[in-house]
């Protein structure tokens, strides 16, 4: 990526924060490599949907959060949605995962990338490098972009995330 130029995914950003704004009449937007963002794993996903799961209650609370903005921009993938869809539908119903994908589709405020062949060709480069046999390929795709876009951290219950140098969170 050249530094000098723009990712694709900050042009998409800005130029949908920019209608947006132009629409309801608000402020120039603030570019995306200005605004904090905040990686959601299928773990997180999974717990917010989830009434018995563990995290559910830590999951709950902390989009809570997220929803106000504290937390920066909620970013996740479409391999980390596959996950988290085939989870539910698995473990819970079909209803259960359509209802999630339809909430998370429609939400304004989650931003989703569609892992590319130049992300998947470093999400390899990762995989094969890393010593780590318990990260997954999704997870690495994760951690690549996420190194792509400095993001510093993970709305996860998922500790390869800390492994691979971010900051989880909540707190555990």
């Amino acid at each position: 990526m050249d530094p000098g130029r723009p990712d694709i995914l900050q042009v998409a950003l800005f130029q949908e924060d920019w209608q947006e704004r132009q629409r309801f009449g608000r402020p120039r937007p603030v570019p995306l490599r200005w605004k904090s963002l905040i990686f959601v794993d299928t773990g997180a996903w999974y717990a917010s949907e989830v009434e018995d799961d563990v995290n559910h209650a830590a999951a709950r609370k902390f989009l809570a959060k997220m929803s106000t903005g504290t937390h920066g921009v909620p970013l996740t993938t479409d391999y980390v949605l596959d996950e988290a869809i085939t989870l539910l539908r698995s473990r819970r119903n079909l209803a259960t995962a359509a209802s999630f994908i339809d909430k998370v589709r429609s939400s304004k405020s989650v931003r989703i990338v569609w892992v590319d062949a130049s992300l998947f060709d470093r999400a390899i480069e990762l995989f094969r490098s890393s010593d780590r046999r318990t990260w997954s390929f999704t997870d690495c795709s994760s951690f690549a972009l996420m190194k792509q876009l400095s993001i510093s951290e993970a709305f996860a219950f998922d500790m390869h995330f800390e492994e691979a140098g971010f900051t989880v969170r909540p707190n555990p």
